[in-house]
């Protein structure tokens, strides 16, 4: 019987391949559909269950759960079905407890279920030895001690990843953006939403999940620095250092993302270097 089905045996429909598809794909026996089940007691971590479209192109999860067990390491279930994810970020979860429906969600070409296992650094692994066996032990495969600590970022309104790359590291290019597309599931268009939680790979800045310190729409700011009259950086200077003023709208993917101003107009757009938070 799988560990990752509530009452089917497993048929591997796509096999594992490094770099390319860094999980199994598989229907219930008789090329049959059936609820997913948590593989091992944990707690989730990660979810998505908004994604009501099929995507046959792209790099999406579509709606997910990822579950952090006890060990230390992760299993990952994509593709659900739209309505069919039980479970929120934090609640601690039983092996064997039904988690969604398998679904065609995300990057999909038919219903499925993408599974993955995570080391404890949450790095992919091959999985295929762990469908129908328990995860290894804390002591049966010792982590590679990581090289930056694990790093995640609460998306707030407005938010790009071109925006969150500039937080934790120290260039903004598709190159980072893939690191947290890829580490998240998102799909081609990097979509984010409020309140998700995203994992930010190799992270190399100070910068904190401390939401009381993130510039965001609305928030009363003062003007420490110069800005622009366009968010692209190719307007004149724009000016106002001492101000206060508000944060009307964030184009995270500009040189200047911040618009600011007030009831009477725009200010000018800022970086959030030149923005003192109120």
């Amino acid at each position: 019987m799988s560990r990752v089905f509530k009452s089917k045996g497993n048929v591997v429909t796509q096999k594992y391949r490094a770099g390319y598809h860094n999980g199994i794909d598989l229907v219930g026996t008789g090329y049959s559909l059936d609820y997913i089940v948590a593989h091992s007691d944990g707690t989730v971590v990660g979810v998505r269950k908004d994604y009501a479209t099929q995507d046959k192109t792209g790099n999406s999860y579509g709606n997910y759960v990822k579950i952090k067990h006890d060990n230390g390491y992760y299993t990952l279930y994509a593709h659900m079905k739209y309505g069919s994810v039980t479970v929120n970020v934090g609640d601690r979860v039983s092996q064997g407890q039904v988690i969604g429906y398998m679904g065609a969600t995300g990057h999909s070409t038919g219903a499925h279920l993408h599974f993955e296992v995570r080391n404890q650094n949450d790095t992919r692994i091959d999985p295929t030895s762990y469908i129908d066996a328990n995860l290894p032990s804390t002591n049966s495969e010792p982590s590679t001690p990581s090289t930056s600590e694990k790093t995640t970022y609460t998306v707030q309104s407005g938010d790009t990843v071109a925006a969150i790359c500039r937080k934790y590291y120290s260039q903004s290019t598709k190159t980072e953006w893939d690191l947290i597309k890829n580490a998240n599931g998102l799909d081609s268009n990097y979509t984010i939403y409020p309140s998700q939680t995203l994992t930010i790979p190799n992270a190399t800045s100070s910068s904190s999940n401390n939401n009381s310190t993130e510039l965001k729409v609305g928030d009363k700011v003062k003007i420490t620095g110069t800005g622009n009259s366009q968010a692209s950086g190719k307007g004149v200077t724009a000016y106002g250092i001492g101000w206060e003023r508000e944060i009307l709208k964030i184009y995270g993917d500009r040189e200047y993302p911040y618009q600011v101003g007030n009831s009477s107009g725009t200010t000018g757009f800022y970086k959030a270097s030149s923005l003192q938070k109120r």
